[in-house]
C-alpha cells in the first residue's frame, strides 16, 4: 500500500518521453530486471559505483607516475591508412 503520489514512479521506463521499447531493452540489461520491464524507480536507484575525476591537468612534464590525468593536445597531422587496410588505426 504505496502513497497514491508514488505511483508515477512506479510506471515502466517507456511512460517517459523519449524511452520506446529498443531503449527499453537496453535499460533491461542495464539494471537486471529480466522478469519485469524496468520501471522509473529502478533507473533512480541505479547509481554509478565509481568516477574519474578530469580536472587534474598539470603541464606534460609534472605527471606524476601511476595518476589519472586529463592532458589537452593538438594533431599536427594525420595519416589516413592504407587503401587496403580502412580499419587500421
Amino acid at each position: 500500500m504505496r502513497p497514491a503520489v508514488l505511483n508515477p514512479l512506479f510506471a515502466p521506463l517507456s511512460a517517459l518521453p523519449g524511452i520506446g521499447p529498443k531503449l527499453e531493452k537496453l535499460f533491461a540489461r542495464l539494471i537486471g530486471g529480466d522478469s519485469e520491464p524496468p520501471r522509473i524507480v529502478d533507473l533512480l536507484f541505479h547509481l554509478p559505483t565509481g568516477f574519474v575525476d578530469r580536472r587534474n591537468q598539470p603541464k606534460l612534464s609534472a605527471v606524476p607516475a601511476d595518476t589519472v590525468v586529463t592532458v589537452a593536445v593538438t594533431v599536427d597531422r594525420h595519416r589516413p591508412p592504407p587503401p587496403n587496410r580502412p580499419r587500421a588505426p
